[in-house]
């Protein structure tokens, strides 16, 4: 165990992210680093208070604006690259929409989150970690995950939409009107000698076009994307979606996503020389909405 140090200290102010430091800054790691005789555990939780407006798709993830990176919620760090376990988890109320324009309605106490809160979250995560080279992924916390990352450092925080307002603020603050989402989020690393979680994760994004829409929406590729999920909605017809490979000058077709009668492409495999899905241009009498579920292996 000379590799690390036998104590670990831990950083936390409300508001801010938990850091784990675990010492020492030696560029050549000793041979036995690997070895975990302890095991530091470092975990931090907020209460999140939110608010959508009234008349706004929740959640509605368009190609832009990205999702916004609030809060860093941890960090951590060792001298060498070790294996981490990541677990991400949370509780959460939704609550019914201010009839009065002029209403506002508290955050609602931690007792009544954590009795009432469903395992659920519709919040998500950037997950950046270091070995070798930087990477980061945006993952869904949906009903929770439990990850294993091989690496010097990483960071976990909250992403949350543009157009959703975030408070930390427990002492009086009041958002409205619109529809209030209180979260209790839970974050959790530490380290193991062999990789106990899951290295898949899933991102969702939401994608609306609306009736007449003569521009073709771009939607990035995400980092970590090996197959993709779709729903279509509504139930009248179908529309065909393309991978596109951007060139400096030109973006070259890479392949078609033809949807059968169903509505449902299920877990197909994303070229790996595309960056782009694009949903084509279309006049349509309704709008058209597509649910994407990206399956991240890292």
């Amino acid at each position: 165990m000379s590799g690390l140090p036998n104590k670990y200290s831990t950083i936390v102010s409300p508001g801010t992210a938990a850091t784990l430091n675990l010492g020492a800054t030696a560029a050549v790691c000793p041979p036995d680093s690997q070895t975990i005789a302890q095991h530091p555990v470092k975990q931090i939780s907020h209460l999140y208070y939110g608010l959508y407006q009234t008349g706004t798709v929740p959640f509605l993830l368009q190609a832009t604006p990205p999702l916004t990176e609030e809060h860093s919620m941890l960090d951590a760090a060792s001298p060498c690259p070790v294996w981490w376990t990541v677990n991400l988890w949370a509780l959460e109320i939704t609550r019914q929409v201010i009839p009065n324009g002029n209403s506002t309605l508290p955050p609602l106490p931690l007792s009544t989150v954590m009795a009432d809160g469903r395992r659920f979250s519709r919040l998500k995560a950037r997950i950046s970690w270091e070995n070798v080279l930087a990477n980061s992924i945006d993952v869904d916390i949906g009903t929770g995950i439990c990850l294993s990352l091989l690496a010097n450092s990483l960071r976990v925080s909250l992403l949350v939409p543009p157009s959703f307002r975030l408070s930390t603020d427990r002492g009086g603050q009041e958002l409205g009107p619109g529809n209030i989402v209180d979260s209790k989020l839970a974050v959790s690393a530490y380290q193991s000698e062999s990789p106990v979680g899951e290295k898949s994760a899933t991102f969702t994004q939401y994608v609306i076009r609306p009736a007449d829409n003569a521009v073709a929406q771009n939607i990035p590729v995400p980092p970590a994307a090996k197959f993709v999920t779709i729903y279509e909605a509504p139930s009248s017809g179908t529309n065909n979606l393309q991978w596109i490979q951007h060139n400096p000058t030109s973006a070259v077709p890479c392949g078609e996503i033809i949807f059968p009668t169903a509505r449902l492409v299920e877990r197909i495999a994303v070229p790996q020389n595309a960056d782009t899905l694009r949903i084509p241009a279309a006049a349509e009498a309704a709008d058209r909405g597509w649910n994407i579920t990206w399956h991240l292996r890292f």
